[in-house]
């Protein structure tokens, strides 16, 4: 189906990939919130023109999640926020919860000499 039908079909309820961009690119999968009269489309609290499926007052845009490469999108952004949440986590351990043992696992995991 091509992105224009889409956007004009879209329903309270539906599934959308919501793309904002910025500092930095942005992926979530969010839900219509409403339609308003004149056809724009909330997600995420932001209106999206009918037209274009872009953001009225910032950089985002709404995607179709059956579209491939938006899901792959989504995909490789959920992975770069899981390993950026395992690192900052790693960071925020107290050293002293960590047995010698553990930080060898750690090391030989992230290919580091001992």
């Amino acid at each position: 189906m091509e992105y224009h039908e889409w956007l004009k079909q879209l329903k309270v309820g539906d599934e959308v990939i919501y793309h904002a961009w910025g500092f930095g690119s942005h992926y979530a999968l969010a839900k219509v919130e409403r339609i308003t009269p004149t056809g724009f489309i909330r997600v995420n609290g932001t209106l999206f023109k009918p037209d274009t499926g872009y953001a009225r007052n910032c950089g985002a845009c709404i995607r179709d999640p059956n579209e491939d490469k938006a899901m792959e999108a989504l995909k490789e952004y959920n992975k770069a926020v899981f390993v950026s949440k395992t690192m900052r986590r790693i960071r925020n351990t107290n050293m002293n919860d960590v047995t010698y043992d553990q930080a060898v696992e750690i090391a030989k995991i992230m290919g580091w000499e001992i």
